[in-house]
């Protein structure tokens, strides 16, 4: 989905800035105010809405640029939203200032850049915003950075997302169903097949999904899942260093079923483990393995819970318990 923050934010935010400098707002409209301002969303859009109105600097004091102003103040007292906004760009998007100059606030847009990584293959950028982004196996993603936000689209797979702090522009990561928003925070996000996995490390975050009309705020330690398309949403509350420990190189567990386990190892490495007795599927297992190395883990597993090994024509690994003697 497109990752703009929504028109009509926008044309609040605009509407509240020029309110707030009008000589006739009253108290109750600032109150109002308040209100609206702590929405995350909301707050980001007005913060932009007023850096851009200071960017214009010194000429803001020009004598034909301050009655530009005024009558912005003016209109938005007595005209419809739509109609203050129109004023409103035409006096900080296209300012017209005397002597023929024309001040150009225009969004400077940086080129877009597609990371990626293969099968196996995990990547870690610095941004151009001083953001590390860290791509896990199998994954796409879009960068879009302006002056004015930064978006991201994750076409597939999983990323984490360490952002450095900018209260003017909201970073902002689209997936095939809603957007995450945030302005200085970690937190990872993962496509797997339909099925979106939101988890904020630090920080917080929103989770806006538009179109289903749901917007979930969350909280240090927590994971949001949910299926495109799908109203149902399941929150709880995880181990950050487990679900993080891929960006180290390592795989933490503690009490993980074994199933689990298995399914996330074997995200790494050609070389499945496979188990033949469904019964161990829900063995917690407890425990630290280097990402790739399916032998190793192999080995572990079958100290660990007493298991056989062996190895297959096709490659893959098969744990099974052990026979007892006769």
């Amino acid at each position: 989905m497109h990752g703009n923050t929504p028109p009509q934010i926008l044309a609040d935010a605009e509407r509240w800035y020029v309110r707030l400098k009008a000589a006739d707002c009253h108290p109750e409209e600032r109150m109002e105010f308040e209100r609206w301002h702590a929405v995350p969303e909301h707050a980001a859009a007005f913060a932009r809405t007023e850096a851009m109105w200071q960017s214009l600097g010194s000429l803001a004091h020009r004598e034909d640029m301050e009655r530009l102003t005024q009558q912005v103040f003016t209109d938005t007292a007595h005209r419809p939203r739509s109609m203050a906004r129109r004023v409103f760009i035409a006096a900080s998007v296209v300012g017209a200032v005397s002597g023929g100059v024309l001040l150009y606030t225009a969004e400077r847009k940086e080129p877009t850049v597609i990371y990626a990584t293969q099968a196996g293959e995990r990547k870690t950028f610095d941004l151009t915003d001083g953001s590390v982004l860290a791509l896990n196996v199998a994954t796409e993603v879009e960068i879009r950075f302006s002056d004015r936000a930064r978006h991201v689209t994750l076409r597939r797979g999983e990323a984490l997302f360490k952002v450095a702090h900018d209260k003017t522009r909201p970073f902002t990561v689209a997936t095939a169903d809603g957007e995450v928003v945030a302005l200085g925070t970690r937190f990872q996000v993962r496509d797997d097949d339909a099925r979106i996995t939101v988890t904020l490390l630090e920080g917080s975050v929103a989770v806006n999904r538009p179109e289903l009309q749901q917007r979930t705020l969350l909280v240090p330690g927590e994971q949001l899942n949910f299926v495109t398309g799908e109203t149902a949403v399941a929150r709880r509350n995880v181990d950050t260093d487990v679900v993080s420990s891929w960006s180290t190189g390592r795989l933490r567990f503690r009490g993980t079923p074994l199933a689990e386990v298995l399914a996330e190892v074997n995200r790494y490495s050609a070389r499945k483990i496979r188990i033949d007795d469904s019964s161990l599927h829900g063995t917690p297992i407890n425990g630290a393995f280097a990402i790739g190395d399916s032998e190793s883990v192999a080995d572990a597993l079958t100290v660990l819970l007493n298991l056989h090994v062996s190895h297959q024509d096709d490659l893959s690994i098969v744990l099974a318990r052990r026979m007892k003697p006769l």
